[in-house]
């Protein structure tokens, strides 16, 4: 059973006991793991259920967006930017710093990520809870 399924089920049959280990070479675990993934999107369709469900609810930092942004613009067309869009993009750096930014600062924040891997709620269900939950009330 995939792990994405297995960690939804009961304790009894998430038990890594040794009779519910199968060793594959190389070659039979990439078999497996392409048959998995057939069976999973089977399992996807029959039921409505995306595969990528949870990744619908990630959040994109619209503050660390405009931050990145700024850092890049400082420091690679601060000679080109006009003195007052140039203030603005510091007050930007500078609210979220906290402080002024040092040049160090404007490289660093000019790499930082803008996909924050929180999502609008941690109840949120991924691909596996909501297939088992959706059955085991099918079957109750």
């Amino acid at each position: 059973i995939p792990k994405e399924y297995r960690k939804h089920l009961p304790p009894e049959y998430k038990d890594r006991l040794s009779h519910d280990i199968v060793l594959l070479c190389v070659q039979c675990h990439c078999s497996s793991n392409i048959f998995d993934n057939v069976i999973r999107d089977q399992l996807a369709t029959e039921y409505n259920i995306p595969v990528n469900y949870k990744n619908q609810f990630k959040v994109q930092n619209k503050t660390k967006g405009a931050v990145r942004a700024a850092a890049k613009a400082l420091t690679s067309t601060n000679h080109t930017i006009p003195a007052a869009r140039r203030e603005e993009l510091l007050q930007t750096v500078t609210e979220y710093l906290g402080r002024p930014p040092s040049p160090e600062d404007l490289v660093e924040l000019k790499f930082m990520e803008t996909i924050d891997t929180e999502y609008r709620g941690d109840d949120i269900p991924d691909h596996g809870g909501r297939l088992l939950g959706g059955l085991s009330r099918k079957i109750e």
